[in-house]
């Protein structure tokens, strides 16, 4: 098994986990992962030993724009997520800088250095919610960084930083439901859900419910699908936060994971 097909079987077991009130976790429900013997089948079956109910599921990551991948591999080779100075107690907290502004053989590590200072100096004072801050990265030449504040009182605190750019939601989304869809209802299964995850805080749920809606007379068999989740993911997707995609808009994770443990647990 591939490390990202690992790393995608993680977020599909600690979802059936904790789903239902923990009736679909292990041992209560054995798993079949179907994909790993038959091409183009559905990713995972469950089946419940209580009442013997079928579960299937697909999950696919939603991109926010074109050139999310190659930003992130530039990304990925400034910035870290280990500093303790960043850290704000008893809050997770999202910063992201604009797709772009780094470049290969730039000056990267000025422009961290740059949004460290920053969010050092104002993370005391930022407010729950999503925001900006505004960035100096050098005289003259400011920047905005988006911000989402989560508070969790008790917690020691997180600190993430990414990138945001221009959206093209539309097209992974379609993209998503082209490949996915067809899966689930052609499954034979007393429940299908498809989980769309996400791992930029600018993505915010609204617009893949938009994106969907758009798309459900083009694609009628989306009736067939039970539920569709959102997987916020983060560091590798060691963190995920899920939750259900909800008609209004709203996003308030019922559940969230660091690791194996489970810092939230809520049910409708």
């Amino acid at each position: 098994m591939t490390p990202q097909r690992d790393s995608e079987r993680w977020i599909r077991k600690r979802f059936l986990s904790i789903y239902d009130h923990e009736s679909w976790r292990e041992p209560f429900a054995t798993y079949d992962w179907v994909e790993d013997r038959r091409e183009g089948a559905v990713e995972v079956i469950a089946t419940r030993a209580s009442d013997g109910k079928k579960l299937a599921i697909e999950h696919t990551l939603i991109q926010p724009y074109p050139q999310e991948k190659r930003d992130r591999a530039w990304f990925l080779e400034v910035f870290r997520h280990d500093d303790p100075t960043l850290i704000r107690e008893g809050a997770f907290l999202f910063v992201n800088v604009p797709a772009g502004l780094l470049q290969p053989g730039g000056n990267g590590q000025l422009i961290a250095t740059a949004v460290y200072q920053c969010i050092r100096q104002n993370k005391s004072t930022i407010q729950e919610g999503y925001g900006f801050l505004a960035c100096e990265i050098k005289r003259n030449a400011t920047v905005r960084l988006q911000t989402r504040l989560m508070e969790c009182p008790g917690n020691p605190g997180r600190t993430w930083i990414g990138t945001y750019g221009q959206m093209d939601v539309e097209t992974t989304v379609q993209t998503a439901l082209r490949t996915k869809v067809p899966k689930l209802t052609k499954t034979a299964a007393d429940l299908r859900l498809l989980i769309l995850e996400r791992d930029q805080i600018h993505l915010v749920p609204k617009y893949i419910v938009r994106a969907i809606d758009g798309y459900r007379a083009q694609f009628p068999q989306l009736q067939s699908v039970d539920e569709i989740w959102i997987a916020e993911t983060h560091e590798d997707r060691r963190v995920v936060l899920f939750d259900r995609l909800r008609p209004d808009y709203s996003y308030v994770p019922c559940f969230i994971f660091d690791g194996d443990k489970v810092l939230r647990q809520a049910y409708d």
